[in-house]
């Protein structure tokens, strides 16, 4: 069951990706500086989600192996409300919602307070850069442990 719930919540995460990259594309036509970003934001958000498709991959396996987490124990780590994996999913939302501006006046606002938004833009990217970078260290060390195992 503890497979179930972490494979919703990788989901979860993948339904705001395709929000945040949709945003961003047009984040970046409406405000030209702000384009190299979310071009940069859009790369990055892609290599989460296919480090986030290993993972579930894994989780998986692990499902249909009857072992649960007892043979990837680094899975166990990535559940629970206080998880790797939602405070992935709140920076993605958080990411959403600085992308968000859907009439003239407010895109003109956005086009003028860029240059005070972006430092913020990079600390939120670095942060959910930092949450791949565990997933990938997660992987690797189920990988590892799985060929232990077998040797």
């Amino acid at each position: 069951m503890a497979e179930i719930a972490l494979v919703a919540s990788i989901i979860a995460v993948f339904q705001i990706h395709d929000d945040v990259v949709g945003r961003a594309i047009k984040y970046g036509k409406a405000i030209k500086d702000a384009k190299k970003n979310m071009d940069t934001l859009q790369r990055d958000v892609d290599d989460l989600k296919l480090v986030l498709t290993k993972l579930k991959d894994i989780v998986q396996k692990a499902a249909s192996s009857g072992n649960s987490f007892t043979k990837w124990p680094t899975l166990a780590s990535l559940q629970g409300k206080d998880s790797p994996i939602n405070h992935c999913q709140s920076s993605l939302e958080d990411l959403l919602l600085d992308l968000s501006s859907e009439d003239l006046r407010d895109r003109l606002m956005a086009r003028i307070a860029w240059p005070h938004i972006q430092k913020k833009f990079k600390t939120r990217l670095t942060i959910i850069n930092k949450h791949k970078e565990h997933f990938l260290q997660c992987l690797n060390l189920d990988q590892a442990a799985q060929t232990h195992s077998v040797d």
